[in-house]
């Protein structure tokens, strides 16, 4: 038991270290430029060029777009074979930009791509189910839809 309680001091005590390192704009630094994880920063005495071909006016500006700290992962399904499109996860951190993404899905009409909501297969197997009752309800001419629960 002592050594679960140990570990998991140890384990905090890295994440903790880490997000401290990570979010600071000093991790980084070059002549005149401070690069962090959430901001860069340009001294106003900055050599020119400056690194990465950043053009910005001297000043702290933010890193990255807000939707890259909220994306976790992407990944590809499938193997690779040929021209064959394979569909591709992507995990968000926030329910607010899934639910963002979903309401803007309808932009993507007309077009080679399309948004559809990843499901575990316990999940995917009720839907089909519940498909065929819901066919059936709407031939009776009821206004039926599955409800995500």
């Amino acid at each position: 038991m002592q050594t679960y309680v140990i570990a998991l001091i140890c384990g905090l005590l890295v994440v903790i270290l880490m997000v401290l390192g990570l979010a600071s704009a000093d991790w980084l630094m070059a002549a005149g430029w401070r690069q962090g994880l959430f901001m860069h920063c340009i001294d106003p005495g900055a050599p020119l060029p400056l690194p990465f071909d950043i053009t910005a006016q001297p000043g702290c500006y933010a890193a990255r777009p807000a939707t890259y700290i909220n994306i976790e992962a992407v990944r590809r399904l499938g193997r690779r074979d040929g021209g064959k499109t394979r569909p591709i996860v992507m995990t968000l951190l926030t329910m607010g930009l899934k639910i963002q993404i979903q309401k803007n899905k309808k932009k993507l009409e007309n077009t080679p791509y399309y948004i559809k909501e990843d499901y575990p297969p316990e999940i995917l197997n009720k839907r089909k189910e519940l498909q065929i009752q819901l066919e059936k309800e709407r031939e009776q001419g009821k206004m039926a839809f599955i409800k995500i629960s």
